[in-house]
């Protein structure tokens, strides 16, 4: 019998909000109206916001299940649920990406089929699914970590974080397989963890890295400094996205902050992933018509957010009623 565990609200308003971040932030935006906007310290934090609450997400649901082995964790089912969760709507995007791509460009991907569903599909933040798959196998290993060692386990993800980045800078891995690894998230997945397993307690140290997060910010974004190893994302390298750790802190763990509602935001989050994949192939194969169409920037910037987010939210919608019905038809012949 699973726990009951209540819904965190605030996990879907931030998700929801993220989700505008995400569609807005692949506009076409200069880099001077990215500083002038401030977009590092908000818009650029988005996706570093999806990690910590993928983490969050996950212990929840660990707990819930009763997860207590890495036996369990790793049980066939689980790994294949989870890996079906993500790939269904995804593969429904891919597919339809490959049609585009026919359309647009007069060819499909022949030999390029595997690679392109290897590397996410298209469009930005192509990397994501990718991401999500590494970590079904890699959540457990820093679940059990931080239950166990608590501040200790969090701290050890950290410098197992940094040590990836020297390790793909002393490799002078590409930055086409840099994008795609999940291991330049570690710290924020665990951190995520983290809040759910222990964060109640105050941690000076979190409030430290976030001050440190903000000053390397300014200094990349804004100062001109080129960091010599964290070279590809500098802007939302994990030393950048402990800015915002002390806020998920706050948000996902406050009593304040967890009776908060809204429901419009909490919908945006639940469907967030798919959103996420409908901008994706949106930026790569529609967005040019609507510009040609519409000259206004900011008409077209509004036109964007709201076809990615009311695309999202109906292939969300649609997607959950396909799974329920295929699952219904299982059930019948089983």
């Amino acid at each position: 019998m699973q726990s009951e565990i209540k819904r965190n609200h605030m996990a879907d308003i931030v998700k929801g909000i993220c989700s505008i971040f995400v569609v807005t932030t692949h506009f076409a935006w200069s880099d001077a109206e990215r500083r002038f906007f401030l977009f590092p310290f908000w818009i650029d934090m988005a996706v570093p916001a999806f990690m910590i609450i993928s983490g969050y997400a996950n212990a929840v649901s660990f707990e819930k299940n009763r997860t207590d082995s890495l036996s369990k964790a790793y049980a066939p089912q689980n790994i294949a649920d989870k890996f079906i969760r993500y790939t269904r709507p995804f593969a429904a995007v891919y597919c339809l990406e490959a049609l585009l791509m026919i359309a647009k460009y007069g060819a499909g991907l022949e030999s390029g089929w595997l690679t392109g569903w290897i590397s996410g599909g298209f469009g930005p933040g192509s990397y994501y699914f990718p991401i999500l798959v590494q970590l079904i196998f890699l959540f457990p290993l820093i679940y059990f970590l931080i239950r166990r060692y608590g501040h200790f386990g969090l701290l050890i993800c950290g410098v197992m974080n940094g040590c990836y980045e020297v390790w793909q800078y002393g490799l002078n891995m590409k930055e086409s397989w840099y994008r795609l690894l999940v291991f330049r998230y570690l710290l924020l997945i665990a951190f995520g963890c983290y809040l759910y397993l222990g964060g109640k307690k105050r941690n000076p140290v979190i409030a430290f890295g976030g001050c440190a997060g903000c000053i390397f910010i300014i200094l990349v974004k804004y100062a001109g400094y080129s960091p010599e190893i964290l070279r590809y994302w500098s802007g939302t390298s994990f030393l950048a996205a402990m800015y915002i750790m002390p806020l998920m802190g706050k948000l996902l763990v406050s009593p304040v902050c967890a009776s908060l509602r809204c429901g419009s935001l909490e919908r945006l989050g639940r469907a967030s992933y798919h959103i996420f994949l409908v901008q994706m192939m949106y930026y790569c194969f529609l967005s040019e018509p609507i510009y040609r169409i519409i000259k206004i920037r900011a008409a077209a910037l509004v036109v964007d957010v709201c076809l990615c987010l009311f695309g999202g939210y109906l292939f969300y919608l649609a997607e959950g009623r396909f799974t329920a019905n295929i699952k219904t038809q299982i059930r019948k012949y089983t």
